[in-house]
């Protein structure tokens, strides 16, 4: 069963959809019967044709019992470092502009 899969080529999409489909044991007609579209677009659609229209692509997946989810290409480890980084130059800032603190055991002894 495919779960994941990174697409970002009309190729990836095409691959992906055709596993799939075998994956189902589905024909092209038969999934062409299923999501309304001709058995011509499915191939197409499976060889990664780039004209391939958006609408009809998304019921055949639909058809397939699958769905799109959109997801940032940043790593984990990318929104880490920015976040460290972020944090820093906060850090940094609020320390340069903060006068020094006394502790509060120095302050009542006064």
């Amino acid at each position: 069963m495919v779960e994941y899969t990174y697409i970002s080529l009309p190729e990836d999409l095409g691959r992906a959809v055709r596993a799939a489909r075998k994956d189902r044991g589905l024909t092209q007609t038969e999934l062409a019967r299923r999501s309304g579209c001709s058995q011509r677009f499915v191939s197409e659609l499976e060889r990664g044709k780039p004209g391939a229209e958006l609408g009809k692509a998304l019921q055949l997946i639909s058809a397939l019992g699958l769905a799109v989810q959109l997801t940032s290409t940043r790593t984990v480890e990318q929104n880490r470092r920015e976040v460290s980084e972020t944090i820093a130059r906060i850090e940094a800032s609020t320390c340069a502009a903060t006068p020094p603190r006394k502790k509060l055991v120095d302050f009542l002894g006064e």
